[in-house]
């Protein structure tokens, strides 16, 4: 993962956004409301400030050692039955 800078347009993806701007991994700007030169400004300090490749990593890492969808699915199997 690399450092974003997101336009959330509906809850799921504004809820999502919060959680790139707190692992600070990004940047969210207001769907429409952003002018040009803010999204420009936006991509250059997300591009210039190693603080936000550091938390795109530390974001990369914990998404990687997440189980994934079918690991859940058979723990969750194996807990019922």
């Amino acid at each position: 993962m690399n450092p974003a800078v997101v336009t959330p347009d509906i809850p799921g993806q504004q809820r999502q956004a919060r959680r790139l701007e707190a692992a600070g991994a990004g940047l969210a700007l207001p769907m429409g409301e952003a002018a040009p030169k803010d999204v420009t400004a936006a991509v250059g300090l997300v591009l210039s400030d190693p603080a936000y490749a550091l938390g795109a990593h530390r974001l990369r890492e914990e998404t990687a050692a997440m189980p994934s969808a079918s690991q859940v699915a058979e723990r969750l199997v194996a807990s019922v039955g």
